[in-house]
């Protein structure tokens, strides 16, 4: 046995090979091969360490979102008072059966659209659907104005939201920042119209209210 140098490489050869060096040859371009192959393997880990440490940060894990502060906390305690108020007033006070007028048991005054013009006005219905609302009669609050319906759901899912960010600090507003504010808008304003149509068609055709 004896030993034969290449490119830095020791290869152990029989001593019957030493007498015939064609046999070496191929020996000498395995560790060549071997040695680029393990190259190249070298060249594509380190691409893969360099990919990984430029990683966008969408791809990172998002840090934790801080905690509301006191302020924040007393933001939300108002709009949860702001939204559940129109709800309590609603159990307090009945519901009229023409379908609009209820919110005269307040001390308001009856609707100057109305009078003039013949037929309800936007919020005509209103305080009668969420009379109704508050009650679990939602078929009849839906009637006499869908969008009253709406707007009363969307007062009770606030409020939870709003008392959950109060306990806990965690920013559930933040939710709507994906999607643009225009979007609601728009379909707060498409609705209204609808639920507008709506009560102005069963008002002048007389079969507007509930129960009568």
């Amino acid at each position: 046995m004896s030993t034969f140098t290449s490119n830095n490489s020791h290869i152990f050869l029989p001593l019957a090979e030493q007498a015939n060096p064609s046999s070496i040859r191929p020996t000498i371009r395995g560790s060549r091969k071997i040695g680029a192959a393990a190259s190249t393997i070298s060249r594509r880990a380190g691409s893969v360490a360099a990919v990984s440490q430029n990683t966008p940060r969408i791809y990172s894990r998002p840090p934790e979102a801080r905690r509301l502060g006191w302020r924040a906390r007393f933001v939300a305690l108002g709009i949860s008072l702001c939204c559940v108020a129109p709800l309590l007033t609603a159990l307090f006070i009945t519901p009229s059966p023409t379908g609009i007028g209820t919110h005269q048991e307040l001390g308001l005054h009856p609707c100057q659209f109305e009078r003039q013009f013949g037929v309800p006005c936007p919020t005509c219905g209103m305080t009668t659907s969420f009379a109704y609302f508050v009650r679990g009669r939602l078929l009849p609050s839906l009637y006499v104005q869908p969008m009253g319906t709406l707007l009363a759901f969307a007062c009770g899912v606030v409020f939870l939201a709003a008392l959950y960010e109060l306990a806990t600090g965690r920013a559930l507003h933040r939710l709507l920042r994906m999607t643009p504010a225009g979007y609601y808008l728009w379909t707060a304003f498409g609705l209204l119209i609808l639920a507008w149509a709506w009560k102005i068609g069963i008002h002048v055709t007389g079969h507007d209210g509930w129960g009568r």
